[in-house]
């Protein structure tokens, strides 16, 4: 237990589980109020301090006829002057503008209020968009401002972004107190969010199509960052915004023909480098991770494995793969059981060198099987396995086969397993 800062559960066990170091705990939780701070500095500000833009040149926007309507409401609004006041004051001094500088050696207005206003005006996406209008500062600078505004990192996050952790380890250290490793106990246990905010968040999903994390940001709770973050612990997958990110021109044939735009379509995942035989593929939606399975069983040497992008990302590279827009609706699936098709089939002809089907599978059935209303069973993966290839080799002895489809059908008491042998491998 650290002297200066009181470490978190999480960070307790990582500790104990020896991921990490007191110290490197220690070094995340300065660097977080160190980051604390400077959000909390205005956006002009922190554009002065980084010499992005002058003092004069933020004096002059401050004089913008726009900022000054701001001001003008601002200094009304606090009941600073009154509308008369502020109308003589004007016409006393010839200004198509406020002073405020003035205004405080006039006596109107207390020089902390002065200051107050400034530091409003300063802060406002307005001043940052007027700068990039004047040419004064560029998007990308107002971009990397308002990274800094925002921050709102946890513990776990500067851990792994530093590399002194994983996100296996992670995904380990949080199960040990989330067995389900639930996304609402996850933000829960990283100390940024509520246990009332999520049961209101579970309310308002109970009476709208949206998933719970969509609902948190844009509630202005959480951020897009962290809501991946956490997604990445739940499914140990890593999130990767990919800005900058170029498919090699000779490479899209080659991906194209790995996986085409059908199976995107279809399985919401694309096909993003290729090293040897090191497949790299995304998703949007982290239960779409399992669908690497259908690819893998028709690339059987590929290894391959999966990163987490927004959707913003996804549509943007399917568009450069494909040379067409996907249909953002495809992407608005629920992160629960109406994300996984219940009758897509998968074909067994080989259990024991069908590992990772088996595994999807059983992935599958386990999301199907768990919905509202419904407490959780605790399904073991090794039985579902054994019953799959049981019913692998009755079916096969019984219509003299190869082959076997299996698929889900939701029915009202519970998902019931079906299976057919098919022509295609009779022998």
């Amino acid at each position: 237990m650290s002297a200066k800062y009181t470490f978190s559960q999480i960070d307790e066990l990582l500790v104990k589980e020896a991921f990490v170091k007191p110290e490197d705990i220690e070094k995340a939780y300065k660097i977080r109020a160190g980051n604390i701070e400077k959000s909390k500095i205005s956006l002009g500000s922190l554009l002065i301090k980084k010499k992005l833009l002058t003092k004069d040149n933020a004096n002059k926007l401050l004089a913008h006829p726009v900022i000054q309507q701001h001001i003008e409401k601002a200094i009304l609004d606090k009941r600073l002057m009154t509308r008369q006041q502020l109308t003589e004051f004007l016409g006393e001094n010839h200004r198509k503008f406020i002073s405020v500088t003035t205004l405080v050696k006039q006596g109107y207005i207390a020089e902390d209020d002065f200051k107050q206003i400034i530091q409003e005006q300063l802060d406002t996406i307005i001043f940052g968009k007027l700068a990039i209008k004047h040419n004064l500062i560029t998007e990308k600078d107002l971009e990397d401002i308002l990274e800094i505004k925002k921050y709102k990192k946890s513990i776990s996050e500067i851990l792994c972004d530093m590399h002194l952790t994983t996100l296996a380890e992670l995904n380990h250290v949080f199960r040990k107190f989330n067995k389900q490793l639930k996304l609402g106990k996850i933000l829960i246990q990283q100390e940024l969010i509520t246990e009332k905010q999520i049961e209101e968040a579970l309310e308002e999903q109970a009476s709208r199509n949206d998933t719970l994390g969509k609902i948190l940001v844009r509630k202005k709770i959480i951020t897009v960052d962290q809501l991946y973050f956490a997604l990445s612990i739940q499914y140990c997958t890593p999130f990767q915004e990919l800005n900058g990110f170029v498919f090699y021109e000779k490479q899209k044939i080659e991906l194209r023909n790995i996986a085409g735009q059908k199976f995107a379509d279809e399985y919401l995942m694309l096909p993003l480098f290729l090293s040897g035989n090191y497949l790299t593929l995304a998703v949007s939606n982290p239960v779409n991770i399992l669908n690497k399975y259908e690819l893998m069983s028709i690339n059987i040497h590929l290894h391959m494995n999966c990163i987490l992008i927004t959707n913003e990302k996804f549509e943007q590279l399917y568009a450069l793969l494909y040379g067409e827009m996907i249909d953002s609706f495809l992407l608005l699936s629920e992160n629960s059981r109406e994300s996984v098709s219940p009758g897509k089939k998968s074909v067994i002809t080989n259990p024991e060198n069908q590992t990772w089907l088996l595994n999807n599978l059983f992935k599958r059935y386990e999301i199907l099987n768990s919905h509202p209303g419904k407490s959780h069973s605790n399904i073991d993966a090794n039985l579902f396995n054994k019953f799959i290839e049981d019913s692998f080799n009755s079916i096969c002895s019984k219509y003299n086969c190869n082959g076997v489809s299996f698929w889900f059908e939701i029915k009202n008491d519970g998902v019931e397993i079906k299976a057919s042998p098919l022509s295609d491998f009779v022998m």
